[in-house]
């Protein structure tokens, strides 16, 4: 007999989310393993969740300046500043000039960055892509339809900010940059939530 409560269980007693479809549990479980992969990676690299989470940021969005991070990570200009010259020293992040406004000072990941987190991802990328090589044409499109709307429905859910709720009494929560939660602050990387009973997938 067990005493703990499955992962599905303790996310269906949270508030709101008793009726929640089992392919949103289920999409929930492929989050909660990309935070963990994020943790890893940050853990692998020798960084916090939060400068793995900028990393992130910078090579799928570009340079930016350090107002537009911030926000992308959800803090402060002042932490911003102070985990930018962090990941300067240690080789992740460069400083540079806006090209059309040279008085803009931008950030942009290295390519020490990209290489380092590239090979970090590389094995869970190549078991995805394995996964989606072999689904038929109609499983494709099926997929691809799924997957953009699931998108967009994260998407909206951030603009909504993390208070909002939708039609039906569901909470809706936001997510991070680049499609994983930031953590609130830099340091040494946390331990992945239990995917067996946490709900780090929301």
């Amino acid at each position: 007999m067990r005493d703990e409560p499955t992962r599905d269980e303790t996310i269906r007693a949270l508030p709101g989310l008793a009726d929640l479809d089992d392919v949103s549990l289920a999409v929930s479980g492929l989050i909660s393993a990309s935070q963990d992969l994020v943790v890893r990676t940050a853990r692998t690299m020798g960084i916090g969740v939060t400068d793995m989470t900028a990393i992130m940021v910078l090579t799928e969005h570009g340079p930016m300046g350090a107002t537009g991070l911030a926000g992308r990570l959800g803090i402060t200009l002042a932490s911003t500043t102070v985990l930018a010259d962090r990941l300067e020293r240690a080789g992740y992040v460069a400083r540079g000039r806006d090209a059309e406004d040279r008085r803009r000072v931008t950030l942009a990941a290295t390519a020490a960055a990209r290489g380092a987190a590239g090979a970090a991802w590389l094995p869970a990328i190549t078991e995805i892509d394995d996964v989606c090589r072999v689904l038929s044409g109609p499983q494709r499109e099926s997929a691809l339809d799924l997957l953009a709307r699931l998108t967009a429905a994260v998407q909206q859910g951030n603009r909504n900010g993390p208070a909002a709720a939708r039609p039906g009494g569901h909470a809706v929560g936001t997510a991070g940059s680049a499609g994983m939660p930031a953590s609130p602050s830099p340091g040494p990387a946390p331990a992945p939530p239990d995917a067996s009973t946490g709900a780090g997938g929301w």
